[in-house]
């Protein structure tokens, strides 16, 4: 719901719900009315330049299987070598067993350690990993949790923005 009422604001819309005990919920979406597209001069979305395999490692962590498949995929198809890990725990495991993540791209609100909880664990043993955290909350304050905008991405995202981001974030690491 925190996702849909984000998308709806930033269109400049609004939402209203009316909701009856034992009725059920009735959800009003108003969006302001768009200019018809003109064929010949729409744009068409650039492609993702394809990129050689990268030696850059980007560990995922993200407790919802198919948002942790979604965003590993669209990194390999970028040329990154991905982790999965599915939850902290299963990330701290990999970190155990030696693994060495170039970028920690994990999710912000967990059920066994946040993202910020895991990565204070990682910047105590590795200080400079960049990290971006994701979200599908309009406000972390809401859910609890603080991190900074700019290392936040918003659920869901574009392609084009995850890989963006993830490039932002390893050139500035580099700096």
């Amino acid at each position: 719901m925190a996702s849909v009422y984000e998308a709806v604001v930033d269109a400049g819309g609004e939402i209203a719900v009316d909701s009856t005990p034992g009725r059920g919920s009735v959800f009003t979406i108003r969006l302001p009315a768009a200019e018809p597209a003109n064929e010949a001069t729409e744009i068409e979305p650039k492609p993702i330049e394809e990129r050689s395999v990268s030696d850059e490692l980007i560990m995922v962590v993200e407790d919802d299987a198919e948002v942790l498949e979604l965003a590993a995929d669209i990194l390999r198809s970028a040329g990154y070598r991905v982790l999965e890990a599915l939850g902290a725990h299963e990330a701290l495991e990999y970190i155990g067993a030696g693994e060495h993540p170039d970028l920690l791209l994990t999710d912000v609100v967990m059920p066994e350690l946040s993202g910020p909880q895991l990565a204070a664990q990682l910047l105590g043993q590795r200080p400079y990993l960049p990290i971006i955290y994701m979200s599908g909350y309009a406000s972390e304050d809401s859910a609890g949790v603080a991190v900074d905008e700019d290392d936040l991405i918003r659920k869901p995202f574009s392609h084009r923005h995850l890989i963006n981001r993830v490039e932002q974030r390893l050139s500035r690491s580099e700096q």
